[in-house]
């Protein structure tokens, strides 16, 4: 699931994932994969179903369903 974070090493930062309005930020000037790392990290506890991408270097987390 994490594949689509891996799209972004190279890019300049900061990288940002977004979850009900709390915004998840690693600060960069070039996202590495020790960036993806931290950030993974920092997101692990929320659960989610799907990672989308909003631009070239932020994500947004789509919650899973309780239904």
């Amino acid at each position: 699931m994490f594949d689509i974070l891996q799209s972004v090493v190279g890019n300049y930062g900061p990288l940002i994932v977004e979850h009900k309005g709390e915004l998840y930020k690693e600060y960069c000037y070039m996202i590495s994969e020790k960036n993806i790392e931290n950030l993974i990290e920092r997101i692990k506890h929320i659960r989610y179903s799907k990672i989308s991408q909003t631009s070239d270097r932020s994500f947004v987390l789509v919650e899973k369903s309780t239904i």
